[in-house]
């Protein structure tokens, strides 16, 4: 349907595809190394819990996206999983990860913690995921040609994915200190599928470019932003009016403001909520006790309080009352 709404040609933007041609040559173990380095970096106060969990959470943090999508796909011919279609991958990513993690005297944690380090592992990260969505789009397109979903879908989870794993293991080890991503989206996911359908408009459904000029566009965007990040210590999440934007003309609350909406109902109607019958009575105590004090024996029952206040400690009700009563008579 999409398709009929395309121009005849597509537009001719050979300097898009001199930038899709200049972000592959880089080498993939360069990319991988890069990367590795940076996803090593993360989640470090599982260091101490266990080993295993903090390469199994990073590793996942890192390759999830392409987990999940080469899961869905199930075709491991045309989308196999990374670790188990190259030995670069593991290799390559268990050096890193014990550089980071675990090498002696913190060196290398500290110089990937520099702001340019961390620019350049970040953008490595940014190149991998940009490219494995535009990968997962255009094969999602040609195992479901005409499909709409499958491809926003498959290529939304090969950006996100990872995130998503992430998430559960840390609530399943009650280590969540924020909100789920899928509870409430953040940049990775609303990037990832502003990426993969600026793609697939782009190339596929409008072929207002060639695919090779829209992959150009898409990975050279995704770059800009991580080689900006740092150096600029600012999110620069550009992905946020758009949300703004959504909700606003779908008249869809975002995640965030229902929560905190509930949040300020619950803290004003317990700070309004009437004192409870026991903290009534717990309060009224004092009062009678001091009320009984000052009335003394005066021939009106209230005289036992206090004979029982005189009593000795060790005896019980019954018998406060009778020393009393012995009391008067004396």
């Amino acid at each position: 349907m999409l398709g009929s709404l395309a121009p005849t040609s597509p537009l001719d933007l050979p300097w898009a595809a001199e930038l899709a041609a200049g972000w592959d040559s880089v080498p993939l173990w360069a990319k991988l190394t890069g990367h590795s380095l940076f996803v090593a970096g993360l989640a470090p106060e599982f260091k101490g819990v266990s080993w295993l969990v903090h390469l199994v959470l990073t590793f996942c943090w890192g390759f999830g996206g392409g987990i999940l999508s080469s899961l869905l796909i199930m075709d491991p011919k045309r989308a196999p999983i990374a670790l188990f279609a190259s030995n670069e991958v593991g290799l390559i990513y268990l050096a890193c990860w014990w550089l980071v993690a675990y090498c002696p005297g913190g060196l290398l944690e500290r110089i990937c913690g520099r702001w340019y380090v961390k620019t350049f592992t970040k953008s490595c990260t940014s190149l991998l995921r940009a490219g494995l969505i535009v990968a997962r789009v255009d094969l999602a397109c040609s195992m479901f040609p005409g499909v709409v979903a499958a491809p926003l879908v498959l290529g939304t989870i090969a950006g996100c994915g990872g995130k998503v794993i992430v998430d559960a293991i840390k609530f399943g080890w009650g280590a969540m200190t924020g909100a789920a991503e899928m509870s409430q989206p953040g940049f990775a996911s609303r990037s990832a599928f502003v990426a993969a359908a600026a793609y697939y408009f782009l190339a596929h459904a409008a072929r207002a470019v060639e695919a090779r000029a829209a992959a150009g566009l898409v990975v050279t965007a995704l770059m800009a932003h991580s080689l900006l990040t740092e150096p600029l210590g600012r999110p620069l999440d550009f992905t946020e009016p758009l949300a703004d934007l959504v909700h606003t003309v779908c008249f869809v609350p975002k995640p965030g403001s229902l929560l905190a909406a509930a949040a300020a109902a619950a803290g004003a109607a317990h700070a309004s909520a009437p004192a409870k019958p026991a903290a009534r009575r717990a309060a009224a105590k004092p009062a009678a006790a001091a009320a009984g004090s000052a009335a003394g024996g005066k021939g009106d029952g209230s005289g036992d309080t206090a004979a029982a206040a005189a009593a000795p400690a060790g005896l019980t009700k019954p018998a406060a009352r009778r020393s009393g009563r012995t009391a008067k008579a004396s």
